[in-house]
């Protein structure tokens, strides 16, 4: 069975809600997780890509290993950051691809890195479905995982 850690599951809405399960633990105290979203959405060749970064740290150097979908991460897509080049999220499109993406600190490189290869990711979600892998390679300060997953829109909404 492959390896979901850092996977979600979940839908969103025509209201611009994003409702979400990530695999890792439930949050042990409030506050001791770090989550910061970007909306990064893009304009390919093949038609828009809907796509949402989450930044995540729970101020360790280690990766998470979990098998259950504990962890709750409900927002207002509105209310998210857009990345610079990203264009507006849309709320009618059939799904959206979700990067959970574990480190002890980022920086916009990474939401560079992770727009640019947005085409690829995509691709393969489609083909071979939902998976956790590490991070693209740079000098690492902490666990440097990514889940990615296609969330979808949910049926009358």
């Amino acid at each position: 069975m492959p390896n979901l850690t850092y996977t979600a599951q979940g839908h969103f809405t025509n209201n611009r809600k994003m409702n979400l399960t990530i695999c890792i633990p439930s949050e042990p105290t409030t506050g001791a997780y770090v989550v910061q979203l970007y909306n990064l959405s893009k304009k390919t060749k093949n038609g828009n890509i809907n796509a949402v970064f989450c930044f995540f740290s729970d101020g360790t150097d280690h990766p998470i290993e979990h098998d259950k979908f504990d962890y709750r991460l409900n927002f207002d897509l509105d209310a998210i950051k857009n990345y610079d080049y990203a264009i507006d999220f849309d709320a009618n499109a059939a799904e959206a691809l979700f990067l959970f993406f574990h480190e002890k600190q980022f920086d916009e490189k990474d939401l560079e890195k992770y727009f640019t290869d947005l085409e690829k990711l995509y691709d393969r979600i489609k083909r071979d479905g939902n998976q956790s892998e590490d991070g693209f390679l740079k000098p690492s300060f902490g666990p440097r995982k990514i889940g990615t997953s296609l969330v979808i829109k949910m049926k009358g909404n």
